[in-house]
């Protein structure tokens, strides 16, 4: 599935290309971090918090969702940023309706 054909659900939203979401992502892992020296994209925003989806390339995963810390540094704990991942775009889709319940709340 390309990004074209993604369907967002509230309160995630796409990001247009050359966003800075890739490079604090960059500064904020350590050489330990699930994500560290991955080919990245980030594809979405959750609108009210700092998660951000990201398109991963090269992996056994085809998804991470990311909640940055927004620190500018790098983490010394690899638990951070905190990253979920998903092997496809229908298990990130579940994990995107109960985010629509919560934000409903």
């Amino acid at each position: 599935m390309n990004e074209q054909e993604m369907e967002w659900l509230e309160p995630w939203y796409p990001l247009e290309k050359g966003n800075t979401f890739e490079n604090e992502l960059r500064k904020e892992i350590c050489q330990d971090h699930i994500l560290f020296g991955v080919d990245i994209t980030a594809i979405a925003r959750r609108g009210d918090c700092d998660d951000v989806l990201f398109l991963v390339k090269d992996k056994t995963f085809s998804y991470a969702l990311v909640h940055l810390t927004w620190s500018s540094r790098k983490e010394n704990d690899p638990k951070w940023p905190k990253t979920e991942i998903f092997q496809t775009w229908i298990e990130w889709e579940e994990r995107m309706k109960k985010d629509i319940e919560s934000y409903n709340v």
